[in-house]
């Protein structure tokens, strides 16, 4: 069973944001380019978090 927290849709910026904040840290995916995190969590390293 799955618990909102929210009272109104949160932006991706916003639910990354709470996710760094409870911890979580992306991981990179291994790639023939070398290691890249993918999706949105790729923000994260243009912002230098």
């Amino acid at each position: 069973m799955a618990v909102a927290i929210w009272d109104h849709r949160p932006s991706a910026d916003a639910l990354l944001a709470a996710r760094v904040e409870a911890g979580w840290r992306p991981t990179p995916t291994a790639t023939r380019g070398g290691d890249v995190v993918l999706g949105h969590a790729a923000c994260l390293l243009s912002k230098g978090r």
